[in-house]
C-alpha cells in the first residue's frame, strides 16, 4: 500500500533563498549527471517503507531516507528507525493521521530533530531552475521536495508527462520525496521504499516546492562534504544571507 500526506505548501518569508547562496559562492562545475543511490543502496540494501505505507507520514519517512544518504556519505550508515519517523509525524500533527506541511517536518527536524538527529539549516531552491537545482543536489547530497501527484503517476513506473485524463495536479494528492540522483533525462527518487524515476517534463508540471538541508552528517569527521567544501564555511555562509 502506498500513501500521501503532504499538504499545501506553506510559506515563510524567513526561509532562506539558494538563489542569494549561489550568488556569493565561487561554485563547483556541476555535472550533467549526479549519482547518489549507488553508495547509499550498498549501505542500505532494503531502505524501508518507514511506515509510508500505513500512515500518511511522506514529510517525514523523505527526511529519513536522505538520512541514509548523508551518514552513508559521512562514512557513518545511520537511519532514524520508524519509530522515531512516527514520533515525528505525530509531534507535528498533533497525533491525528491527517498529513503534514514540509516546512513544519523541516523546523521540526531543525528545532527537535528526528531520531536524536538535529538538521542545521534549510534552504529554499526554485524548482522550475533546473540549474539551481543540480547545484543543491551536488552541494548538498540530496533534496527534499513536495509534488502535487495525478492520478494517473499511480500506474507509471517512470513519473513522466501524459496530458489527459488524470493528469491534473493534485488529483491523487500530496506527496514528498528525496531526490537520490539527476541526469539530463530526470531525476531519481525514494519514495515508499524504493527508487523511481521522474522525467523533467513530470518535474516542471508536477513539484511545486522543492528545499536542500545542510546536514552535519553528511561531511563525515573531516567536516568537509565529498567535493571538498567545509561545513564550517558554508554553515557561515548560510548564516549570512
Amino acid at each position: 500500500m502506498r500513501r500521501l500526506g503532504k499538504t499545501a505548501p506553506k510559506f515563510d518569508p524567513r526561509t532562506l533563498r539558494l538563489a542569494s547562496y549561489i550568488e556569493k559562492r565561487k561554485l563547483p562545475k556541476v555535472p550533467a549527471t549526479h549519482t547518489l543511490s549507488k553508495k547509499t543502496i550498498g549501505a542500505f540494501p532494503i531502505l524501508g517503507m518507514m511506515r509510508n505505507d500505513q500512515l500518511g507520514d511522506c514529510t517525514c519517512a523523505a527526511i529519513g531516507h536522505m538520512y541514509q544518504t548523508w551518514t552513508t556519505y559521512g562514512k557513518k550508515p545511520w537511519v532514524p528507525t520508524d519509530d522515531a519517523i512516527v514520533e515525528a509525524y505525530n509531534a507535528i500533527n498533533g497525533g491525528v493521521d491527517r498529513g503534514a506541511a514540509m516546512l513544519d517536518a523541516l523546523k521540526h527536524a531543525r528545532h527537535n530533530g528526528i531520531g536524536g538527529d538535529k538538521i542545521y539549516a534549510l534552504v529554499a531552491i526554485d524548482p522550475r531552475n533546473h540549474d539551481q537545482v543540480r547545484t543543491a543536489h551536488l552541494l548538498f547530497g540530496g533534496l527534499y521536495v513536495g509534488a502535487s501527484l495525478p492520478v494517473n503517476a499511480q500506474q507509471q513506473d517512470v513519473w513522466d508527462l501524459v496530458p489527459g485524463n488524470g493528469s491534473e495536479p493534485g488529483s491523487w494528492g500530496g506527496h514528498a520525496i528525496s531526490i537520490i540522483d539527476y541526469s539530463p533525462k530526470g531525476v531519481t527518487c525514494v519514495t515508499w521504499g524504493s527508487l523511481k524515476k521522474i522525467t523533467w517534463s513530470w518535474w516542471d508540471r508536477y513539484v511545486d516546492e522543492s528545499y536542500c538541508i545542510l546536514e552535519e552528517q553528511f561531511v563525515g569527521d573531516d567536516n568537509r562534504s565529498p567535493h571538498g567544501f567545509s561545513f564550517k564555511r558554508l554553515a557561515e555562509d548560510i548564516k549570512a544571507l
